[in-house]
C-alpha cells in the first residue's frame, strides 16, 4: 500500500493540533509506526513488558505534546517518531538499570549485516554516544537515527537531505566508525 501525495500535508495538519486524519491515513501512518517500533524492540531482552503498540501510542503522544513542532515532510516525521521511540526505551532502561550499569542491559545491534557480527553495545552507553555525535556532526546523526532507529532506505535518506545515496553511505559508515570506536 502507498502513501498518498498529500500524506505530508495531512501529517503537518495532525502535529499542529487537527485530528480528522482521513482512516486510510491513519492506517498508513499506524502501519509504517509498527514497523519502525517494532525494528526498535527487536533487540530488547526476553519478557520486556514495553510492548511496540505502548511505544507507539507513547511516541504518538510525545510528538503531539510538542509546542510549536516544525515537519518538513513524511520522512521527517517518521525519523522523529524514530528518535521519540528511543528516548522512550532509554527513559524506560534507566529505572531498571539504575545500578550503575550493573544491571542487564538491552542489546541493541547498529549492523545492518554487512560488517559480520559485532558485540551489542549497552543501551545507556549507546544513548550517551549518540547525543555526543549529535552535538559534533548532526547530520551524520540524523542519517544514523534514520537508517538504524527509523529503518529508512538510503534512497529515502538521500532524498530528505537532497543527496546521492552514495553520499549518504558514505557518511553513515563515518558515522557508524565513529560510534563503534567510542562503544569498544
Amino acid at each position: 500500500m502507498s502513501e498518498p501525495a498529500d500524506l505530508t500535508t495531512k501529517l503537518q495538519a495532525f502535529v499542529a493540533g487537527r485530528t480528522d486524519l482521513a482512516p486510510e491515513c491513519l492506517d498508513l501512518i499506524y502501519a509504517r509506526l509498527q514497523i519502525l517500533a517494532r525494528h526498535a524492540v527487536k533487540g530488547e531482552r526476553r519478557g520486556h513488558s514495553l510492548q511496540p503498540t505502548a511505544l507507539i501510542n507513547e511516541a504518538w503522544l510525545k510528538l503531539q505534546q510538542q509546542e510549536n513542532l516544525v515537519l518538513n515532510d513524511r520522512t521527517h516525521f517518521y525519523a522523529l517518531a524514530a528518535k521519540a521511540m528511543r528516548r522512550l526505551l532509554i527513559d524506560y532502561a534507566r529505572p531498571r538499570d539504575a545500578e550503575k550499569r550493573g544491571g542487564k542491559m538491552m542489546p541493541v545491534t547498529l549492523s545492518d549485516g554487512a560488517h559480520g557480527d559485532r558485540a551489542e553495545p549497552d543501551l545507556l552507553d549507546l544513548n550517551e554516544q549518540l547525543d555526543v555525535l549529535e552535538q559534533i556532526a548532526p547530520r551524520q546523526y540524523q542519517i544514523l537515527i534514520m537508517r538504524f532507529f527509523a529503518g529508512l532506505t538510503l534512497d529515502e535518506i538521500a532524498a530528505y537531505f537532497q543527496l546521492s545515496p552514495a553520499m549518504i553511505s558514505k557518511e553513515l559508515v563515518k558515522a557508524r566508525g565513529w560510534l563503534f570506536a567510542k562503544l569498544a
